[in-house]
């Protein structure tokens, strides 16, 4: 089996490349929904999915038993998703789980910061301003999201 993890900044297109890669390898993609669907049939509420999901957790969060319980059962997914055999995974910190699997291609990609401002711009509808702090917040959660595995 072989599995391609992709990490991703916010309008870096890694939405879009794990799309078309799975498209072009035929394979399966391992995605927010797919994982979202798993965790959901574990029991996992929508409101930790929204509170926990590729978010850095502040000192009292990481505390938390119900960050674990996320945590744990998104490892579950995860690696459930895996046994299946071979797929591509974007973000959810899959690259950190799957990191010691043998078969996994691990992908980061970026973009500068401009164009990752023009994206944030006209997704959002925003000015530049507000379109800078949503790309500072997702880096801050993302960087800090896959050191807890």
């Amino acid at each position: 089996m072989a599995f391609i993890t992709i990490s991703r900044e916010l309008a870096a297109l890694g939405d879009e490349t794990a799309h078309e890669l799975s498209k072009q390898l035929n394979c399966r993609l391992v995605d927010k929904y797919v994982l979202e669907a798993r965790l959901k049939s574990y029991g996992i509420a929508d409101r930790k999915l929204t509170k926990y999901d590729e978010r850095k957790p502040s000192f009292l969060a990481s505390l938390s038993h119900g960050r674990d319980d996320y945590l744990h059962f998104l490892k579950t997914a995860i690696i459930t998703e895996a046994v299946q055999g071979s797929c591509i995974f974007i973000g959810r910190g899959a690259s950190a789980i799957l990191r010691r699997v043998p078969g996994v291609f691990s992908v980061f990609l970026a973009a500068p910061m401009d164009i990752r401002l023009e994206r944030v711009k006209s997704y959002f509808l925003c000015d530049e301003n507000r379109a800078r702090h949503i790309i500072e917040k997702s880096d801050h959660d993302r960087v800090g999201f896959p050191v807890f595995f």
